[in-house]
């Protein structure tokens, strides 16, 4: 059989063939690939952010939020590297409150202004990051025995104020933190910061009661002991168990030198202090009280034992003179503050009342006169009862808490004072203890006093035993704890009502919910949740301030208020969210009544700080059981209603269709497609010519952005911009465009073409962005193209919605040369001061009226209208949307200066504008061949 040779040649060939379709497949895997890996990283990041609002939205312990916080946190970046620095009490200073991994060891560390990754953080209230930290000039040199490579801090802020800096590391070179990073620790961080601020207030809230009740403690011991050993040790075990201080002991002064009297938490202990020794002689000799944040800033700190890093000092009293002193310390990095200071100083008064009242009924022993003092001086309330109720004792403190004076009370059955809800129980427990020399009792009840009011006190009562035993009745004491109380209702409060409009909160009303939809289920009702969103409220917010906004929120919850029934639950769910829920109705039509009604009494102005607002509402309503049958599927429902209303008018209420849900995915589907877009490089600019309307010499040319998706093609702008600027991508996508055609007019330029100022659309969010001014002018830097060069088209709504801002950048724009158009002229607030005020080169006509200008009397009205205006005020006129010969006559006739459309060109792509560029003329053949009036 004859053997086929493969020339040399054909064999390289083939080989060749192979190695490019070797190579071509392995491009195709590693884009796949990468694909992969960003879309891994975006699933992780809404993981992460869905994780942490589970885990945060029921911790109130601070602590344990910033636990939670700093792992989400460290588990989105993928590090384990990472610190959380919080303002304290003073709001002054900033200070580490956790750390992991190598920031373990700056645990307390403050941070310094502007110094640092969270210094400038601070400073700056914007998010930082370095790459290489070791070589950063600007790093912060207290910390460089840390070994970590990159770190980038994000701030914590509520309400615009700063609370505190989260930041992150990486240990190993060549990790580092890219924009997109920061972008999504800066997202991670906001919703942190209303956790953790919450945390911070509950934890407030909550210490206060603690101290409210460590205080209600001690007084109540005061009163019932005399022996200050046995007092001494109920107080520090009382701190101890109250707030978990690690080491508390108690010393008096004798022969001087400080004595220990009781202590807890110690391993070893000091019996004997030398007055002239440590912070507690200071204390002892100066009568001034310490804190010492960190032992190494005092030379006095004694270093004894346990590794004490921190410690509180204050001095004991009896007559004036220091006797003693009450001294907390604590242990491993823990630093005490001004909060544990001024706990400790209201217990030394108690202690101090404990250390005199020991004194004085020692000497009442001898002399009744003492005894009467000790009495009339306690701030708790002393009594006694004869066998039939009647008051034979009290003492001045009476008069402080009820109102009464002791002469008309004395003699009076003790009861009569007694609030009637409390009143038997308390009479049945007071006939125990008469009846039983061996019982007492201790009972919380209402105070009626003298003025109408009531105080709540804790009533301690134990039998009387008279000379031979016999029973004349009860003694005991009355303390008021109506401060605890209201401590116990302000933490109910916080935890379960809206702090601005007292309004249930989220919490409430998912409980409220659940309860309707388990009365629904089990009597076979209907349930509807309605979810309203103001329309305008961030306009209003972000043009008169915070405080306004405040204002609204409250004036609307009033008035919603008012349009629900004796157990339906209006909630505020945060921001400018609301919700009803209405249990049993007959049928939907019920839940639109109040729908309308809720619009209805929404829609008038609201008087507010002499401004005069209008504000509408948009609602979703769900229905219980149609449209789902747990709370968390109805709110998702009436939340997707919701956005459809906004999406058709605004101000109207949409019920909920399934076919929401199928839009709202695709809604969603369009936003990963455009964040994946931007980075991939889809997004094209297409370029329109703007002519003259006499020559058809081409005077410019507007730039429009255009997305070419990879499988859906060319999709307009119509289509995605709005949706771009809800998600905040409107503002990188902006600015890319912003470069992208000062680069290629710069190319043009340089090509040899006739220079031409090209127009770049600014959208509003990029239009508010602080730097706006700045980045204009690193564009032009970085691409070469003079300002003059460059115009900028925004709206009326933008100028005159943000009059203050206005009158501050578009001067400095115009400042630097570039060109200043106000775009679709006309259709916004047409306020002729602007023209006058702000510098603008040129006006366009929007389309709306160019379409119909040759058929419509008002339309050639407003467009004459506004050509007329513009040349009086030396500005150009630009007409957009020609597209026939009959509108370029009009605009001819009426000496309009350019005009951009169809008739023109459509908007091309770089490539195809290039051949424009060279053409003398654009207009038609037949209207460049009419003899045109001359401008």
């Amino acid at each position: 059989m004859p053997i086929h040779v493969i020339p040399d040649q054909e064999l390289h060939a083939e080989i060749a063939l192979l190695r490019s379709q070797l190579v071509a497949l392995e491009a195709r895997d590693a884009e796949r690939q990468r694909v992969a890996e960003a879309l891994a990283q975006q699933n992780e990041y809404f993981a992460a952010l869905h994780e942490t609002t589970l885990a945060l939205i029921d911790r109130l312990d601070l602590d344990a939020m910033l636990a939670v916080t700093i792992a989400r946190a460290g588990a989105l970046m993928n590090t384990a590297h990472g610190y959380i620095y919080l303002l304290d009490d003073d709001r002054e200073t900033l200070s580490v409150r956790i750390g992991t991994g190598v920031f373990g060891s700056i645990v307390g560390r403050r941070a310094q202004h502007n110094v640092g990754v969270s210094g400038k953080v601070w400073a700056s209230g914007q998010p930082v990051a370095v790459t290489n930290y070791s070589d950063w000039l600007e790093r912060d040199t207290r910390f460089d025995d840390q070994r970590y490579y990159a770190v980038a801090g994000v701030p914590l802020t509520v309400d615009g104020q700063i609370i505190g800096v989260l930041g992150l590391g990486y240990v190993e070179p060549g990790q580092s933190f890219d924009a997109d990073a920061v972008e999504r620790l800066s997202r991670f961080a906001q919703l942190a910061s209303i956790a953790l601020e919450n945390a911070r207030l509950y934890t407030a809230a909550h210490r206060q009661a603690l101290e409210l009740t460590l205080l209600d403690q001690i007084r109540t011991a005061v009163a019932r002991e005399l022996d200050l050993q046995v007092l001494f040790r109920t107080v520090i075990e009382s701190i101890r168990r109250n707030f978990g201080y690690p080491m508390v002991s108690i010393y008096l002064v004798e022969d001087a030198q400080l004595v220990l009297q009781s202590q807890v938490g110690y391993h070893q202990v000091l019996d004997y202090i030398p007055l002239s020794q440590g912070i507690m002689g200071r204390v002892a000799r100066t009568g001034k009280p310490a804190l010492v944040e960190d032992g190494r800033t005092d030379d006095s700190f004694l270093w004894a034992f346990d590794g004490i890093a921190s410690e509180v000092c204050v001095p004991l009293h009896d007559q004036g003179q220091v006797v003693g002193v009450l001294n907390l310390e604590s242990t491993h990095g823990i630093k005490l503050g001004k909060a544990d200071l001024r706990l400790m100083l209201a217990l030394s008064e108690q202690i101090d009342i404990a250390i005199s009242r020991a004194r004085l009924f020692a000497e009442a022993r001898e002399n009744e006169q003492r005894y009467r003092i000790v009495v009339d001086n306690v701030k708790e309330v002393i009594f006694q009862a004869d066998i039939f109720g009647a008051w034979t004792l009290l003492n001045p403190a009476w008069v402080e808490i009820s109102g009464f004076s002791v002469d008309e009370s004395i003699g009076q059955h003790w009861a009569r004072y007694v609030h009637p809800a409390d009143r038997q129980v308390a009479m049945d427990a007071m006939h125990q203890v008469v009846r039983d020399s061996c019982s007492d009792f201790r009972q919380e009840l209402r105070l009626l006093t003298k003025d109408g009011s009531f105080r709540w006190v804790e009533m301690y009562a134990r039998s009387a035993v008279g000379i031979g035993g016999a029973q004349v009745g009860a003694l005991g004491t009355l303390n008021d704890i109506t401060e605890r109380k209201r401590a116990e209702e302000t933490i109910k409060q916080m935890a379960y009502y809206d702090s601005l409009t007292g309004l249930p909160n989220r919490l409430l009303f998912q409980d409220r919910l659940r309860q309707a939809l388990g009365r629904a289920r089990r009597d076979g009702a209907q349930v509807a949740l309605l979810f309203l969103d103001l329309d305008r409220f961030k306009v209003i917010n972000d043009t008169l301030g915070h405080h306004i906004g405040d204002l609204l929120l409250q004036a609307v919850a009033l008035r919603l208020g008012g349009c629900i029934r004796n157990g339906d639950t209006v909630a505020r769910m945060g921001g400018d969210e609301f919700t009803v829920v209405l249990p049993n109705i007959a049928s939907e039509r019920d839940a639109a009544e109040v729908a309308q009604r809720i619009l209805d009494v929404i829609a008038p102005p609201f008087a507010l700080a002499k401004h005069e607002l209008f504000v509408t509402t948009s609602i979703g309503i769900s229905l219980y059981p149609p449209d789902g049958e747990d709370m968390d599927v109805l709110l998702q429902h009436a939340d997707t209603a919701m956005y459809r209303a906004k999406e058709r008018a605004r101000n109207t209420f949409q019920f909920y269709a399934p076919a929401m849900n199928a839009a709202a995915l695709r809604k969603l589907e369009l936003e990963q497609h455009m964040r994946h877009g931007l980075e991939r490089r889809e997004f094209v600019v297409y370029y329109q010519p703007r002519v003259s309307s006499y020559t058809g010499e081409m005077r410019g040319m507007e730039a429009l952005v255009r997305w070419q998706h990879p499988e859906r093609g060319l999709i307009a702008p119509s289509e995605f911009i709005p949706l771009a600027e809800e998600t905040g991508l409107i503002v990188p996508l902006g600015t890319w465009v912003l470069r992208t055609a000062c680069r290629q007019n710069k190319v043009w330029q340089e090509t040899g073409f006739r220079p031409l100022r090209v127009s770049v659309n600014l959208s509003a969010q990029q239009f508010q962005q602080p730097a706006l001014v700045d980045q204009v002018a690193a564009v032009l830097a970085e691409t070469g193209l003079e300002a003059r060069y460059l115009e900028l088209e925004i709206t009326e709504s933008m100028t005159m919605m943000q009059v203050e801002r206005s009158m501050l950048v578009l001067p400095a724009l115009k400042a630097m040369g570039v060109q200043i158009a106000i775009d679709d002229f006309g259709t916004g607030y047409s306020s002729l001061s602007y023209l006058k005020r702000f510098p603008i080169d040129t006006l366009k006509i929007d389309r709306s009226f160019v379409r119909d200008l040759t058929s419509d009397v008002n339309d050639a009205a407003i467009a004459d209208a506004v050509i007329a205006l513009a040349h009086s005020l030396n500005l150009s006129v630009t007409a957009e949307g020609v597209e026939t010969e009959a509108q370029l006559c009009f605009l001819q006739e009426r000496r309009c200066d350019e005009i951009q459309g169809y008739l023109v060109s459509r908007p091309v792509p770089a490539d195809d504008f290039a051949r424009l560029l060279a053409a003398p003329s654009l207009l038609p053949q037949s209207a460049a061949a009419r003899t045109l009036i001359s401008p």
